[in-house]
Formats: structure tokens, C-alpha cells, sequence
């Protein structure tokens, strides 16, 4: 019931002290404060109930009038000092005027902040006596939806297979995002869904289909022209029959030299090609194609001459394609 609450009031010389305490001097926990200063003159704040929030005001400065109406009579409470408040239970309209100047009002809830708990009417309406207050249930549930992410497909063109021909090098999978939604009912009714948040909980993996075309593996582009065979036309020097190998680690591994490596970055032996050379690499007969390449790495097998040069690929699949050929560097 609606009720003023008076509060421990500690005289001192130096200056009086109050407190308020919850489930102690008011009949609620606290799960929210906030407070109004700084009113126009005439203004009035409130204008509203609540359906399941109770509160309890205290002029802490100054003074103001508090309206309240439970739809049978209407009675104004003036609060001037700061150890007594004004207990307003859930379902009783209420509007704060008269703010004296200076004024500060504050005012412990026992619920957080949720507008779907309040009753208001537009601007510049009251609640008159006689007035009917219809009770409606507002309720916020909050649901989780799993939807899949479909993956993508990707087609490469490579020299790796014959023209014509392809190869799944990376098998697709599709993801999963996590959608949450708070949905308002009232009276049982949903009248408003609203999405909350939208999470990736597993990222889609890419198919990647490889089609045998002319095309080199390589994406690097130096620039330099090319003669009708497909070779550079300018070049420091050429290594004939040259046995080239394919390996395979993830893109932006780090190569021997420092280099981070990915399509088109090959391991060789140092010693006869330098780190950074610039390399263009196919068959003698154009049919394969790694195409220009930088040298950023090496191995046992190309420092024991086992092998010439061994061509990076980011597919365990690439680098079994590619086998064992012999190329022109």
C-alpha cells in the first residue's frame, strides 16, 4: 500500500545523516537508482504505472508534489525533507510537479530498467477518477535459432590436370550461425520479435574444385613478356630438364628465408639459386605451367641434389598432382 516511510536520521553538529537500506525500511531489493534535478518551472515528469516496478521517492534538495491516482481517488503527497520517502507500489499512476527550485529527486526501483513495464498515456494526458487501468501482461523471452551457413564453391584452372578434367582439392562444409531473438507477448500474444544477436559459431569451408585448363598455378605476375612457347622472352640464364617436386603447408607459413609462403613462392638449394631470384617455371612442352615463382625456401632432397626444385602448393591433394616433372626454369 501507497505509505511515507520515515528513515534513521543520525543528528551530528557536523551535519545530519540518513540512509535507506532495502527489505529493511523499504519492502524491496534495489536493482535500480536513479534521480531528477534541474526541472523547468511547471514542467512535470512521470505520467505513467508500472506493472511490476515498486518504488519509494525521496526529496533529497529542495521539494515536490507527487500525484498519485489507483483509478478510485486521486491524492498529492508533498516530500520536503531528505529522512522520510514515499513508498509507490506497481499499478498506481503517478506525476511529479511543483519542483521547487534546486530540487533533486531520487528514486530506487525494484526491478532494471524495462519499458515494456510501463503504462503511459501520450503527452499532456492524465489518468482522471473513474479512469479504468487494464491490467495486460508483458513478457520478453528471449529464444535460440541454429541456421546453416551454405558454403561456397570455388573453381581454380590449373595445369595440374589435363584439359578438361577436374579435381575436388579442398571438400566444402557448411557452416552454422547461432541467432538469438527476444520475442514480446502480451497476454500470451507475440507482438514483437526482435533479433538480438547474430553469431557465427562455425565458419563454412570453402569447396575448391580444380579444372584442368593452361592456366599457370602460380598468381604472381612479374610483368615480363612472354614468347608464343609460353617462356620469358629476356632471362638471366635457363635450367633445362630440372626435377621439380610438389610439398604442400598452410598459406603464410614461413619459408626458410623468411618469407611467408603461398602459390607461386618454390624451395630450391641456395646455393646455386639465390633467395628472392625471380623464377618462371613450366615443362619443356607447355603442358604444365607453375608459372612465375620467387625463391623463398628449401629442403633435404634440393641440398642433397636429390631434387631441383620442389613447387609449393596449399593442397595436400596439388602437391601429389603435381608428383614428380621435369621443367625449365
Amino acid at each position: 500500500m501507497i505509505q511515507i516511510i520515515n528513515l534513521p536520521k543520525i543528528l551530528d553538529q557536523r551535519g545530519n545523516l540518513s540512509f535507506v537500506e532495502e527489505l529493511k525500511h523499504i519492502p524491496f531489493e534495489i536493482k535500480r537508482s536513479y534521480w531528477i534535478y534541474d526541472v523547468p518551472g511547471g514542467a512535470e515528469r512521470g505520467g505513467h504505472a508500472y506493472r511490476k516496478n515498486d518504488e519509494f521517492m525521496i526529496a533529497l534538495s529542495g521539494s515536490f508534489d507527487v500525484v498519485l491516482n489507483d483509478g478510485k481517488e486521486e491524492k498529492i503527497y508533498h516530500l520536503n525533507r531528505s529522512y522520510y520517502g514515499l513508498y509507490v507500489p506497481r499499478m498506481i499512476w503517478r506525476s511529479m510537479r511543483n519542483f521547487s527550485t534546486n530540487s533533486l529527486a531520487l528514486v530506487v526501483s525494484s526491478i532494471e530498467y524495462d519499458e515494456n513495464d510501463m503504462i503511459s498515456y501520450p503527452p499532456g494526458m492524465y489518468v482522471q477518477p473513474g479512469d479504468e487501468i487494464v491490467y495486460q501482461e508483458v513478457v520478453v523471452e528471449q529464444s535460440v535459432e541454429q541456421e546453416p551457413i551454405e558454403h561456397e564453391t570455388e573453381y581454380r584452372g590449373s595445369s595440374l590436370l589435363p584439359r578438361g578434367r577436374t579435381r575436388v582439392i579442398q571438400v566444402g562444409s557448411d557452416g552454422e550461425r547461432e541467432l538469438t531473438y527476444n520475442k514480446t507477448m502480451v497476454d500470451g500474444e507475440v507482438t514483437r520479435t526482435e533479433l538480438e544477436s547474430n553469431v557465427v559459431t562455425e565458419q563454412p569451408v570453402t569447396e575448391i574444385i580444380l579444372q584442368g585448363t593452361a592456366d599457370p598455378v602460380s598468381p604472381l605476375d612479374f610483368g615480363y613478356q612472354l614468347s608464343a612457347d609460353g617462356t620469358p622472352v629476356n632471362y638471366a640464364y635457363k635450367l633445362t630438364d630440372q626435377v621439380a617436386t610438389g610439398y604442400s603447408a598452410r598459406s603464410g607459413a614461413w619459408g626458410a628465408s623468411g618469407m611467408t609462403l603461398s602459390y607461386g613462392y618454390v624451395a630450391v638449394d641456395p646455393t646455386e639459386i639465390p633467395y628472392g631470384s625471380k623464377l618462371y617455371i613450366t615443362s619443356s612442352d607447355g603442358s604444365f605451367v607453375y608459372g612465375y615463382a620467387i625463391a623463398a625456401d628449401t629442403g633435404t632432397g634440393l641440398l642433397n641434389d636429390v631434387i631441383d626444385v620442389d613447387l609449393f602448393y596449399e593442397t595436400y591433394t596439388e602437391s601429389c598432382l603435381n608428383g614428380r616433372r621435369t621443367v625449365d626454369i
